[in-house]
């Protein structure tokens, strides 16, 4: 494709005026507006139930602040999947210098796709979106975590299948319980 695009196996990712776009089976990816903040801080309520942090607090403000820096910084990515007019999940991420050096990697805040949605072409395509949002900021890799459920192995399964390698894990002490 042209330097306005990235062909990604079956999806085709596209840059228009900073604005990411992806569509297959009729899934489309596009850049977080501000219009949408209110809907995913909803959805990131959601995901917290479904959590292994659903004990602790979910702070509406602090969702909404976090969602206006995303929009704020040519550093950080949102973006959101939409089917039939409505959205379905998001990502949220962004770049950062390692703290050793001056290069650059890129890091996941959250992924997410509502439970009806889960399995379809949506969390490939956020995905594939974030990966390419990543290589053209420069970044020498591309990490995703994976911390909010108890049997994480089909997310796993998910990332390996996005060519991921795990490194390392994430370790929990809680000195009560939340």
């Amino acid at each position: 494709m042209t330097s306005n695009g990235i062909a990604l196996d079956e999806i085709s990712v596209t840059s228009q005026s900073n604005v990411w776009l992806s569509v297959e089976r009729g899934i489309s990816i596009r850049e977080m507006q501000i219009g949408d903040i209110s809907i995913l801080v909803d959805m990131g309520s959601d995901m917290h139930r479904e959590s292994v942090y659903a004990r602790m607090d979910y702070d509406l403000d602090k969702t909404t602040r976090i969602g206006l820096s995303v929009l704020a910084s040519d550093d950080k990515l949102g973006i959101v999947a939409i089917f039939e007019g409505k959205i379905v999940g998001f990502f949220l991420g962004g770049v950062v210098e390692y703290f050793f050096g001056t290069d650059r990697m890129a890091y996941d805040l959250l992924l997410y796709v509502v439970p009806e949605m889960r399995g379809s072409a949506a969390a490939k395509m956020l995905i594939e979106c974030y990966k390419t949002w990543a290589f053209a900021k420069g970044v020498t890799e591309v990490c995703a975590g994976v911390s909010a459920q108890e049997d994480n192995s089909r997310t796993y399964a998910f990332y390996r299948s996005m060519g991921f390698k795990e490194c390392g894990r994430t370790f929990k002490w809680r000195p009560r319980d939340v």
